[in-house]
C-alpha cells in the first residue's frame, strides 16, 4: 500500500466491498487524514459494511475530505449526498 496514497491503493479493493479484507489495511492508514476521503469513496460505492467499518476506526462523518470541502452542498452534508447517490438505502441509514 502507498502510504503517501492510500486512497487509491485502497479504492480497487473497497470496490469488491469486501470490509474484511480492507480491515487489516486501515491498520497503516491515518483516519484523521485519509479517514474522510476514504468514506467519501465507501458512501458514493454503497458500501454499507466499509461505511461502518471506517466509521468505527475512526473516520470523521462530521467533517468532509479535503476534495470536497470547497463545494456548497458537500459542506452541508457530504456523506449523506454520496450515500443518497450510490442508490443504496442501507448505507443511506448507516450515516
Amino acid at each position: 500500500m502507498n502510504p503517501r496514497d492510500p486512497v487509491a491503493s485502497l479504492k480497487p479493493f473497497m470496490t469488491v466491498g469486501n470490509a474484511s479484507l480492507i480491515e487489516p489495511m486501515l491498520e497503516k492508514v491515518d483516519m484523521l487524514k485519509f479517514g474522510g476521503d476514504l468514506l467519501h469513496l465507501a458512501c458514493a460505492q454503497g458500501k454499507k459494511d466499509i461505511v461502518e467499518l471506517l466509521v468505527r476506526k475512526g473516520a470523521d462523518v462530521l467533517n468532509p475530505p479535503e476534495s470536497v470541502q470547497g463545494e456548497e452542498n458537500y459542506r452541508r452534508a457530504p456523506y449523506v449526498l454520496q450515500a443518497v447517490a450510490s442508490g443504496d438505502a442501507a448505507t443511506l441509514a448507516t450515516i
